[in-house]
């Protein structure tokens, strides 16, 4: 005869003895085991909970130094934090694990741990880790470059935020939500916040905080062109944070210092921070920072004029970014590798629960003897949903594992394509400096023969070569400028007749030498609301390439009609050349494209970039360009503006020349000094000039616009207006 007595899942069978010694020894050896147990549980559950502490606190110690170690303790923590059943330790070994996973850079995982965190969060209703949450996907949308959901996600904890009052949260929010600012470009908004923060880690001592605000401060200033402040709010950081805290932000901190210091015109400076930026980043084995940092070396040394030095960072660059794409798919595996081993796990966990059941299924069947047929017939029915659920678990597994073989195939095969395109891209380069140096050649060439010509006028003729030059390098710029949307209109009323006659001037050498006229036809004499610089630009470009098809002789025709109903302007440029094949009319405003010339033109190599800055200049006065061409019967640019309010209104009036800038005496004093020293530079020597300008201590609205307008001076070209600007102040 027995006695069943069933403890902790398992079942013991205790013989029953009829003597009351025996019975007495048994019964006293169970009361002493049941008493020892539970302080066996409790001893046991509070060492793991003093372990769930200790792990948090190694994880966050680690995560910027070891990353790799972080994680470890991270899960260590979920574990022991899981076995004990605290929430709160739990939530926070979610969140450091997750952060951890962030700075590996396997965001899906990251992204899972945080999600994690938040679910219980809400779930405990513990506002102060709900925001620590939502600030955590916050910061994992914007390492992915997605500063709208970033603010999303910050948005749901404005109120929570204003209501705990706590300076770290608000600290972290406030910095967060200035940096995805900064990514939409609300540069005043963004201001507004990360000043926020900043002014919350002064007033608690945090100097690293201090650091990390400073940094962000100075992105937002060289994102706004703001030079002096960027170099200014770099330099603070680093005096603030300690060096060995965070090496990555260290090199991020010197790599911003080298382009502000660029910025602003001290190219060797810039390179020296540039260097330890480099340096820094191969300390820490940092593949994006090298690369960040051996891309501003290129710039500094393009600056400078070495292209060896150039060409010799560039191509670290080219290094660097196909390591980090290697790195990339790496972690893609290892991610698809972690997905599969969470699969494997759940399968485990799913074999040993049913292993489980079936031994108490086996042990409840030895205690039920009469109904054994119907529990052998369940157990069957069991082992089967068993062995099918085993098998789809594999099935899955299988495919799996061939679905990870064909992504790793299809990124083989997408490396191997830019690889190609890498090969294209360099042919590309070399083809492309040899049309540009083409075009400068053939302006240099006119400078020569102007400087030999026998007549009293050469100093005119160099002069038109040399803006021909400037025109084709402003090109090259502004294009990246507009693709950046970094340009900054100046729009205002302008008189369409006086662009055409400026423009018409610029190119008079050309029609002089090809004997070529041009005539105007329409409606030209009206105000249109356009930037002067821009659109002189324009014109020029479009003449310049009338001409050069246009054959000796024959003239070119500017048209203009201008509606009032739809308050417009469209102006035409059309010459008689041999004109474009209808095949090629597609790709005529692409950067850098170049058709083939008929055989009456003879062969060319233009670099392809004047259509290009025509047609992005002209879209960003919110206007549009377009070509219409008879293969053998000349070509016509069109392009429509809107015009000026003052036209609309039939006031036709023409702007002034010159403004009046309301400065105080002290202002005065300081502008008229400055003024003289600009008299003795040519009027080409912009960046010289725009240097000056920037390093004056003058801090006013009216020498802002003053400064403007003489940089608009400079690009146009216009020596009476700039000189006019000299001296009435």
């Amino acid at each position: 005869m027995f006695s069943l007595c069933y403890h902790a899942d398992r079942l013991l069978i205790i013989p029953f003895f009829y003597h009351t010694k025996t019975r007495l020894t048994v019964y006293t050896f169970l009361f002493v085991c049941g008493s020892l147990l539970p302080i066996s549980i409790y001893a046991q559950g509070t060492e793991e909970e003093e372990g769930a502490l200790q792990y948090n606190l190694l994880s966050w110690s680690l995560r910027n130094k070891d990353p790799e170690q972080a994680k470890a303790y991270g899960l260590l923590a979920v574990e022991a934090a899981t076995n004990t059943g605290n929430t709160t330790e739990l939530i926070r070994a979610y969140s450091f694990t997750g952060v951890a996973y962030r700075n590996l850079g396997y965001y899906e995982e990251a992204l899972r741990y945080y999600s994690l965190g938040l679910d219980l969060a809400l779930e405990t209703h513990d506002k102060k880790q709900q925001c620590y949450a939502y600030i955590n996907l916050a910061n994992l949308h914007l390492y992915l470059k997605k500063p709208a959901e970033a603010v999303e996600q910050l948005k749901k904890i404005t109120r929570l935020v204003t209501e705990l009052n706590n300076p770290n949260i608000s600290g972290y929010y406030h910095l967060n939500l200035g940096r995805a600012y900064t990514g939409l470009h609300l540069y005043e908004k963004a201001t507004k916040e990360l000043e926020a923060s900043l002014s919350i880690r002064v007033k608690n001592g945090e100097k690293n905080g201090q650091s990390v605000c400073k940094k962000y401060l100075g992105d937002l200033y060289l994102q706004m062109d703001d030079a002096p402040r960027a170099v200014s709010n770099y330099q603070q950081s680093l005096e603030l944070m300690d060096k060995e805290w965070d090496k990555d932000l260290l090199s991020a901190n010197l790599n911003g210092l080298a382009l502000a210091k660029l910025a602003n015109q001290r190219p060797e400076e810039a390179k020296n921070h540039a260097l330890n930026a480099l340096a820094t980043a191969k300390e820490i084995n940092s593949l994006f920072r090298m690369k960040e940092a051996s891309h501003t070396l290129a710039e500094v040394h393009r600056k400078i004029g070495d292209s060896r030095e150039v060409e010799h960072y560039l191509k670290d660059v080219i290094h660097y970014a196909r390591q980090l794409y290697t790195e990339s798919l790496q972690k893609q595996a290892e991610q698809f590798a972690i997905l599969l081993k969470n699969k494997e796990l759940e399968y485990e966990k799913a074999r040993l629960v049913m292993l489980h059941k079936e031994q108490i299924r086996a042990v409840t069947t030895m205690g039920c003897a009469g109904v054994a047929l119907v529990l052998i017939g369940g157990l069957a029915w069991f082992h089967r949903k068993k062995i099918t659920l085993k098998n789809q678990h594999l099935q899955a597994i299988r495919e799996q594992n061939q679905w990870l073989e064909e992504k790793v195939n299809q990124r083989t095969i997408e490396i191997e394509g830019k690889n190609k395109k890498l090969e294209e891209l360099s042919k590309f380069k070399e083809s492309l400096t040899q049309m540009i140096a083409h075009d400068l050649v053939n302006q240099l060439s006119m400078v020569l023969h102007a400087s030999e010509a026998p007549i009293d006028m050469p100093n005119l003729y160099i002069r038109k070569a040399a803006m021909g030059m400037l025109h084709m390098v402003n090109n090259m710029v502004d294009i990246q400028k507009f693709e950046d949307a970094t340009v900054s209109l100046s729009i205002k009323p302008l008189s369409l007749p006086g662009l055409i006659n400026n423009a018409r001037d610029q190119v008079q050498l050309l029609l002089t030498t090809r004997r070529i006229t041009i005539n105007t036809q329409g409606d030209c004499n009206v105000m249109i609301a356009a930037d002067e610089n821009m659109l002189l630009r324009v014109l020029i470009n479009l003449l310049t390439n009338g001409i050069r098809h246009s054959g000796p002789g024959s003239s070119i025709e500017i048209t203009c009609e201008s509606n009032p109903l739809t308050n417009r302007a469209k102006i035409g440029i059309h010459d008689h050349g041999s004109g474009i094949p209808e095949d090629q009319l597609p790709f005529i405003f692409e950067k850098y494209w170049h058709g083939k010339n008929n055989e009456t033109e003879g062969p060319t190599c233009s670099s392809g970039i004047g259509l290009t800055f025509c047609k992005l200049a002209i879209e960003a006065h919110q206007g549009h360009i377009w070509v219409e061409s008879n293969h053998g019967h000349g070509t016509s640019f069109f392009f429509d503006l809107a015009l000026s309010p003052a036209h609309a209104n039939g006031q036709e009036t023409t702007p002034n020349a010159s403004q009046t800038f309301a400065f105080t005496e002290e202002e005065k004093a300081l502008v008229q000094t400055l003024a003289n020293e600009l008299r003795t530079l040519p009027i080409y020597e912009v960046s010289t000039i725009r240097q000056l300008l920037a390093e004056a201590s003058i801090a006013s609205e009216n020498y802002r616009l003053w400064s403007d307008e003489v940089i608009k001076a400079c690009y146009a070209w216009d020596e009476k207006y700039f000189y006019e600007l000299l001296s009435n102040l």
